[in-house]
C-alpha cells in the first residue's frame, strides 16, 4: 500500500459449512488452497488490504520459491515459507487479489484442543536488560522487532546489513545477536561464525523463513545456537533471549 489504506484482519469459526477453494485456482498454480475443496470445520483468519493488488500472473506465482516482485529487496520466500508451514500442519490458505482492488489472504485452522497447554514466555518483568545486536537488511523488519524489543526494555544495536554487524562486533560489546539468515553478500551463517570466531560463549539467534532447513544446518553448525521461524511472535524471542542469555 504505497499511498496507505486499510489492513483488515477478520477471525470466525467455520460451521461445517465452511469456505472453499476460490474457483479458478489450484495447488499447481502456487496460489491456491491445498488439499481437495471441502466444509471444514476450525477457524478462519483473514487478513485484507486495500493496496495495489496482483495481475493474474503475479498471483499465480505469488506462493512460488524465490518468486518476488521487490527485486533485489525481496527474498521471496515469505509466502513460500508461510505456505509450506500451513501444508505440514494439514491446514489451508488461499488468497484473492485483483489489480486497485487490494489482496486478501484467508488461512484456516483446526480448533485448538481445550487442553492443550501455551508455550512458556518470558514477561517483561521477568527479563533483565541486555544488549542486543539486531541484524536485518529489511529496514521495516529491522526496526519493527527493534521497537518491540525496546518496550521490553532492551538495548538494541541496529545493523543493516551483515557486515555493518561485523563491524559492530569489533568495536562495541554486546550480550546476544540476533539476526536474519537471508541478506546479500554476507549471509546470517557468516555474521554468527564471525560473532563465535571472536566470543565463542557470544549467543547467536537466527531469524529464517527457510524452517526445517535452517535447523538442520544449524544442528551442524556450531555458530548458531537457537532458530526460530519467522514470523516469530515477540514473546518467543525474548523468552529465547532470556534463555541464552541468561547461560552467560
Amino acid at each position: 500500500m504505497p499511498s496507505g489504506g486499510a489492513l483488515r484482519f477478520i477471525g470466525h469459526v467455520c460451521n461445517g459449512s465452511g469456505a472453499h477453494r476460490p474457483e479458478g485456482l489450484s495447488r499447481a498454480s502456487a496460489g491456491a488452497a491445498m488439499g481437495p475443496a471441502e466444509p471444514l470445520q476450525g477457524v478462519e483468519v483473514a487478513v485484507s488490504d486495500t493496496g495495489i493488488g496482483m495481475t493474474d500472473e503475479v498471483r499465480r506465482r505469488a506462493f512460488d520459491p524465490f518468486f518476488t516482485t521487490k527485486g533485489l529487496h525481496g527474498t521471496g520466500l515469505g509466502l513460500s515459507a508461510a505456505y509450506g508451514i500451513m501444508e505440514r500442519h494439514g491446514r489451508q490458505i488461499d488468497m484473492t487479489s485483483a489489480p486497485d482492488r487490494g489482496t486478501t489472504f484467508r488461512l484456516r485452522f483446526r480448533p485448538t484442543a481445550e487442553d492443550a497447554r501455551p508455550p512458556l514466555t518470558a514477561t517483561q518483568s521477568a527479563l533483565p536488560s541486555r544488549r542486543i545486536l539486531l541484524v536485518d537488511d529489511d529496514v521495516a523488519v529491522r526496526q519493527t522487532l527493534a521497537a518491540l524489543l525496546r518496550a521490553s526494555g532492551q538495548d538494541v544495536i541496529e545493523a543493516d546489513s551483515g557486515a555493518a554487524a561485523i563491524d559492530w562486533l569489533e568495536s562495541t560489546p554486546v550480550d546476544l545477536v540476533l539476526t536474519d539468515l537471508g541478506m546479500p553478500q554476507v549471509t546470517g551463517w557468516e555474521v554468527a561464525r564471525a560473532a563465535k570466531a571472536r566470543r565463542p560463549d557470544l549467543p547467536v539467534i537466527l531469524l529464517t523463513g527457510w524452517g526445517d532447513q535452517a535447523e538442520t544446518e544449524a544442528s551442524e553448525d556450531a555458530g548458531v545456537d537457537r532458530v526460530l521461524t519467522k514470523p516469530v511472535p515477540r514473546s518467543t524471542v525474548l523468552a529465547a533471549i532470556a534463555e541464552l542469555a541468561g547461560q552467560r
